[in-house]
């Protein structure tokens, strides 16, 4: 998929809802629409994303995932929720995801680690939290531009 063609999926409202639905599941306790990106990073990789994953928040190129191996790590439960929430057909909505959520995460991660927790008063060693809307932005106004 070339740049153009994820920046038509960034932009579709369908995927924009399935992105926030996926980043709502891993929500802080607090609310505000702060999502865990750490949560979401985590279950891929315990479902054997890791190598993926890990290219998507270092710097360099982004190794790909197929929209099966996404359907796998989030279980076909979640996608099922998300696409009926997203009004989208399951099979699409994991492809759609397949295809953005590495340009979510390395949007999120511009200095190859997790970003840090929002507020100083989520305490040490809390979860790194980010606002879904400000991502899509980040992520619409980032993909012109390589990662350094």
């Amino acid at each position: 998929m070339d740049l153009n063609q994820i920046m038509q999926l960034a932009q579709n409202p369908q995927v924009q809802q399935l992105l926030k639905g996926l980043l709502n599941q891993f929500m802080s306790g607090k609310g505000g629409g702060q999502a865990n990106l750490q949560g979401l990073v985590s279950q891929l990789q315990q479902s054997g994303l890791g190598d993926q994953v890990n290219s998507w928040v270092a710097g360099g190129p982004n190794q790909e995932v197929s929209g099966k191996q996404i359907q796998e790590a989030l279980g076909a439960g979640t996608l099922d929720q998300l696409a009926a929430q997203a009004g989208l057909p399951p099979e699409q909505a994991a492809d759609d995801l397949a295809a953005l959520l590495p340009e979510v995460v390395n949007a999120a991660t511009p200095n190859g680690s997790m970003p840090q927790p929002a507020a100083p008063a989520a305490g040490a060693g809390a979860a790194p939290q980010l606002d879904i809307d400000d991502l899509l932005k980040q992520l619409l106004g980032g993909l012109s531009q390589p990662k350094q």
